[in-house]
């Protein structure tokens, strides 16, 4: 019989079990983003005849798209591997299942789909209110500035729904002929790529979509630059949770 995520978390990484709280927390965030983003994706085809949108514009949009759910997939990492810790409200479970990754790659499978959706959601609410809440509810003519708009928000929100998913491709050779291609002309992360990230400090190659805005971030000091400015405000020492449970829990599986 395959042990349960709690049976084998107790054994290591202590894992609490989901609570009601956390999935109607979830479930919640989950509702509003979604309803949100299927609003988005609506509002395009009920007004995709009003727009007159250039194809190179169009092409353009998508492109950035999936650069900034690249981008947005790494600030998310990149958060909950610096700055966070098992203490914070609302994020102990998250926080742990994080620390045990580093310590436990491969733990990743353990997690399904609909116990990754929903936490995923709330952070995406970040642009999914102002970016399609705002326009489409704007009155007078669709500009392209704004069709465009809805379209990045839209691309991002769904990626980051599945942004945990792609995470999985970084840590498996995939059996699907269509997804190595798809690595191969760097269009979704590649276990090669990913595992960068999982040497040394943990501390580059973020992203989880497709590893584009890796090049730009990394090449240009953005993490370290974020985390200056944050010591500096606010004194937080970036990974100092991570590298405890590093320590701690490599000395105990070794």
């Amino acid at each position: 019989m395959k042990a349960s995520i709690t049976t084998i978390s107790k054994r290591e990484i202590p894992i609490p079990p989901v609570s009601r709280s956390d999935v109607a927390f979830n479930a919640i965030a989950l509702v509003l983003n979604s309803s949100l983003t299927l609003w988005g994706m609506t509002w395009l085809i009920l007004h995709w005849t009003e727009v007159d949108l250039p194809w190179y514009v169009l092409i353009e949009t998508i492109f950035l798209g999936l650069f900034l759910s690249d981008f947005f997939s790494g600030l998310l990492h990149w958060a909950f591997d610096t700055w966070f810790t098992e203490n914070t409200p609302l994020l102990e479970r998250m926080v742990l299942i994080v620390r045990e990754h580093h310590v436990y790659p491969q733990h990743i499978f353990r997690y399904q789909f609909h116990d990754e959706a929903g936490s995923v959601s709330w952070p995406s609410l970040a642009h999914t209110i102002p970016a399609i809440g705002l326009v489409t509810l704007r009155p007078g003519p669709v500009s392209v500035v704004g069709y465009c708009t809805v379209i990045l928000s839209v691309m991002v929100s769904v990626f980051t729904l599945f942004m945990l998913q792609f995470h999985k491709l970084g840590h498996r050779k995939s059996d699907s002929i269509i997804v190595r291609s798809l690595q191969r002309i760097h269009l979704l992360m590649s276990p090669q790529h990913h595992g960068q990230h999982h040497r040394g400090n943990h501390d580059i190659k973020y992203c989880l979509i497709n590893g584009w805005a890796d090049f730009v971030m990394d090449s240009i000091g953005f993490w370290r630059g974020m985390e200056w400015i944050i010591h500096w405000l606010t004194k937080a020492v970036p990974r100092s949770n991570d590298k405890i449970w590093l320590k701690r829990d490599r000395k105990r599986s070794s």
